[in-house]
């Protein structure tokens, strides 16, 4: 028995070794179940360089509990705090240029950035502000052809007009003018404001329009003059004045509620203020300057 007992201790103590681990082993061990975030280690340089906000928020989500979670979640603020930067750089360059381009190139970059919904509603502004400042530019295109007496009109197939500048003339004829008849005396000065005239009479064509698209029934009888003599005529009308016509023409018997008429269908197709002209501004235009009793001059037959 006494024999035994140094061979026993010594199986005793070979299995003791045998069933103890290495002391660094159970090191490793117990580190691992203890702080698993060491597995993050490899990639901690990785967090300190990335400039993706996904990048470090799939750290975080995948180490929340690893020893370098602090270095994350600050470098995350620094990147949130980066993006808000870039964001206003790029918001106050697209203020200085102050247009939907400028406006479209930040939304471009960022979609989803703090100033998005005030880009889309600075767009919209620029849109409108663009808008009328070509019809203000088309507008003054347009004075300044009026006012260089170029013919416009007001619809593709509206009259033909020229601005009339404003001015003063002598209206009626000396009482010494041959052929002279009593109404058109005595002189008197008159003072005419800018307006616009046709350039020709109303065509038969443009008159013919306004008829069909407005059913107005300019009657049926015309003074004419056929047969030696002139006189008014039951189916005589603008269709049918007794000659041959084209829409080109100007058109024959209508009188001044017809003529009135077609102004004011004029003025609602266009939403311009359309009226027949007064006698002064009549002869002050066919007069054009002149005082003769024609505008080339006194002589009929020159």
């Amino acid at each position: 028995m006494t024999r035994a007992t140094p061979l026993l201790l010594a199986i005793l103590f070979i299995a003791t070794l045998l069933a103890a681990p290495h002391p660094a082993l159970a090191a490793e061990k117990s580190a691992i179940k203890t702080n698993p975030g060491n597995l993050d280690s490899p990639l901690c340089g990785e967090v300190r360089k990335t400039s993706s906000e996904e990048s470090v928020q799939a750290f975080i989500s995948q180490y929340y509990q690893g020893k370098y979670i602090g270095l994350a979640k600050s470098r995350q603020a620094q990147l949130k705090e980066e993006a808000i930067r870039q964001d206003r750089q790029t918001w106050d360059v697209a203020q200085q240029g102050n247009s939907a381009g400028s406006y479209a190139a930040y939304l471009n970059a960022y979609p989803k950035g703090c100033y998005a919904a005030l880009a889309y509603e600075r767009i919209e502004v620029a849109k409108r502000e663009q808008a009328a400042a070509k019809a203000r530019q088309q507008r003054e295109a347009e004075v300044r052809d009026r006012q260089s007496g170029k013919p416009f009109k007001e619809c593709p197939n509206c009259p033909e007009l020229v601005m009339i500048p404003s001015g003063s003339f002598e209206m009626g004829s000396p009482s010494g003018e041959a052929g002279r008849n009593a109404d058109e005396g005595p002189q008197h000065h008159v003072a005419v404001g800018t307006f616009a005239l046709g350039k020709t009479s109303i065509t038969r064509g443009q008159f013919a329009e306004f008829v069909d698209a407005s059913n107005y029934d300019a009657g049926n009888k015309c003074h004419t003059f056929e047969g030696g003599k002139y006189k008014e005529r039951y189916g005589r009308n603008w269709r049918k004045p007794g000659y041959a016509q084209n829409d080109r023409h100007p058109v024959a018997c209508i009188n001044w509620n017809d003529a009135k008429a077609f102004a004011e269908w004029l003025s609602k197709k266009t939403g311009k203020p359309y009226r027949l002209p007064s006698e002064a501004e009549w002869e002050y235009a066919a007069r054009a300057g002149t005082k003769t009793a024609r505008n080339w001059g006194d002589n009929p037959d020159q």
